[in-house]
């Protein structure tokens, strides 16, 4: 189980897909092995939609499952 912090820079909202691409960068973990989960929601099915229509705003901490690839 491992941490990682991610910054989000972007003129508009910052959307799913967006902190999905930095995770994978991160993680090694891609898009379609990962479950990205916040309060019990789903994020990943929605890659479109900004974070703060989650409620997802800096110190805010999500779930990532997902296998890595080597």
């Amino acid at each position: 189980s491992d941490r990682h912090e991610i910054s989000l820079y972007s003129n508009s909202p910052p959307t799913v897909g967006e902190l999905m691409t930095e995770l994978e960068k991160k993680t090694r973990v891609p898009w379609s092995n990962m479950q990205l989960i916040y309060k019990g929601q789903k994020l990943h099915l929605n890659p479109i939609a900004a974070l703060e229509q989650y409620g997802i705003f800096t110190g805010s901490r999500l779930l990532l499952v997902g296998e890595r690839v080597n």
